[in-house]
Parts: structure tokens; C-alpha cells; sequence
């Protein structure tokens, strides 16, 4: 059963509304319905059994409504995932997302302190809550070793000789020591709504402890690819504010580069070489730590 299929399957069995349309089919289906203002995110249980961590849609819908309850992620509406058949849904009430050209000045200062701090009590969240733990420098080993025998081997020894000097220079079990916190994982504009005159996290597939610093310089790496948010300056403020750590943020950028060129090797393999290219040049104009130049 194709996307469309499965929604008009939903549909009709009165799962989610009769206008519900496609609006996303990144890693899960995302529909939206204006009838009764709702967001579902759909996986089947052979999508959710087949995906490595992150990604898991459950947790995410667990999480949320855990961590709802300090007002820093928007919950879904329903306490559980609805199970269909073969399908898992996620429902969540629509809300826009903030137009960050308007957004500046305190309001920007208030941005750069809710994205640098989420959730905002963590409280006992980690005693009764089985949560991950973030360990980038695994995620890249592991997509690195899958790629061994595959064309992409100049990249792949690039990517692994940065590996080895971050792993040595810039540990990330260290940096997650040093300034753990709960990490968002996937920050971007589109994982940022806006209700009652404040920013609300959704889409916690992959939340995590980790270092506090790896969201915002994640959003950094994102905005130079094109990522309409200001995080460059939410992390100026949040520096001079002394609410993160600035040679942390240098790092996390390096870390967060290093993970999104294996992805790249993985999931876009045929034009892999150019975005890594992309990538290493980013790193450089973030003042990410090491040697970048010499891609293979």
C-alpha cells in the first residue's frame, strides 16, 4: 500500500479526517487536516521495527507527553499512539510555525535562552524515564563500517581520519559529561511551533542525554544549508549571555558535520561527494575545530 493509499485507507475508516492531505514523507508519513486542526505522523510497525535509533515514532509520542507537562514540547492528543492495523498513529494539534523574519531583538534573546534549554525542567525526568543517551561519535562509526565495501571509500576514509581526531580531542562522552542536558536531536525550523506567544518543540524521535550544546550548533549547520531560522545569532546571544559554552558549540559543530556527512554517504549516496564538500566548508565557516580542507 502506497502513501496515497494508506491515506485514503485512514481516511475512510474515520482514523484521521476525510481532508487530511500529505504534507511530508520524511522518514514518516505526516499528514494535516484544516477541518479539525490536526498533524498525525503515520508509520507501520515493519517502518518502526526497521529503523535503528533515533527515529522511533512511539518514543517520540511517549517523550512528548512526558516532557510536555513543563510546557516545553507541544504533547500529542492522544495519551497513546493509535495502532491501525499495520499502522501507528501520531496525532497532534496544528499550530503555525513562527515566522523567524519577525522575530528580533528580545524577542530573539528569549528564542536563543528556550533553544539552548529544552526542555526547561528536567527534574526527576531522568530517574523515572528511560531515556537514550546521545553518542554521535557510535552513530558515525556504524554508518562508516556499513560503507566498507561500497564506491564511496575516498569519503569514507576522510570522514573516519576527522572520526579518530574528534574521538581523541573533542570526546563526546566527555562534552555530554561536561554539559549534559537533554537534547532535542533534530532541531529545526520545522520541529518549532508557535502557541500562546511561545516556541513549543515537537517531533522528539530522536531526544537524548547529551551535551546541551549539540542543538544549537546542529541549527547552526542547518541554517547554512538553508534553514530559515536565526540560529546563528540565537547562539551569538546565548554565548555572551553565558548560557552555553563557546568552544563546546565549536566542537558540537564539528560533531554534528561529521554526522550529517555519513548520512549523506548513506541515505544520498550518488551525490554524496558534493554535499560533503558542502559540509567540510560549513565546518570551516563555523570555526568547527581540525582540518576540513583535505577532502578526498
Amino acid at each position: 500500500m502506497n502513501n496515497s493509499e494508506r491515506l485514503k485507507f485512514l481516511s475512510s475508516e474515520g482514523v484521521i479526517p476525510l481532508d487530511s492531505r500529505i504534507i511530508s514523507t520524511h522518514n514518516n508519513l505526516v499528514v494535516a487536516s484544516d477541518s479539525e486542526s490536526i498533524v498525525a505522523r503515520i508509520s507501520t510497525v515493519a517502518q518502526i521495527e526497521a529503523r535503528k535509533d533515533p527515529g522511533d515514532l512511539i518514543y517520540s509520542h511517549k517523550m512528548s507527553n512526558v516532557i510536555g507537562r513543563d510546557g516545553a514540547v507541544l504533547s500529542p492528543i492522544d495519551e497513546r499512539p493509535i495502532e491501525f492495523g499495520e499502522n501507528i498513529i501520531s496525532r497532534y494539534p496544528k499550530m503555525p510555525i513562527p515566522d523567524w523574519s519577525e522575530v528580533s531583538g528580545d524577542e530573539l534573546a528569549e528564542a536563543a535562552r528556550k533553544l539552548n534549554s529544552f526542555p526547561y525542567q528536567t527534574a526527576g525526568l531522568f530517574r523515572n524515564n528511560r531515556i537514550r543517551h546521545m553518542n554521535v561519535a557510535d552513530y558515525v562509526q556504524s554508518r562508516l563500517k556499513s560503507l566498507d565495501d561500497q564506491p564511496n571509500k575516498n569519503a569514507v576514509t576522510y570522514i573516519q581520519k576527522i572520526l579518530d581526531k574528534y574521538r581523541t580531542d573533542h570526546c563526546f562522552s566527555t562534552a555530554a559529561i561536561q554539559s549534559g542536558g537533554l537534547v532535542h536531536g533534530d532541531m529545526h525550523s520545522g520541529n518549532v511551533v508557535s502557541a500562546n506567544n511561545q516556541l513549543l518543540f515537537i517531533d522528539l524521535d530522536s531526544i537524548a542525554i547529551g551535551p546541551r550544546e549539540y542543538d544549537l550548533a546542529s541549527w547552526c549547520v542547518r541554517r547554512m544549508r538553508g534553514d530559515v531560522a536565526p540560529a546563528v545569532e540565537a547562539t551569538t546571544l546565548s554565548v555572551a549571555e553565558g548560557l552555553v559554552n563557546k568552544d563546546l558549540i565549536r566542537s558540537m559543530v564539528g560533531w554534528k558535520v561529521l554526522s550529517s556527512m555519513s548520512h549523506e554517504l548513506v541515505y544520498n549516496p550518488i551525490n554524496s561527494e558534493s554535499k560533503i564538500i558542502e559540509l567540510a566548508r560549513i565546518a570551516e565557516e563555523l570555526e568547527a575545530p581540525g582540518d576540513w580542507s583535505s577532502n578526498a
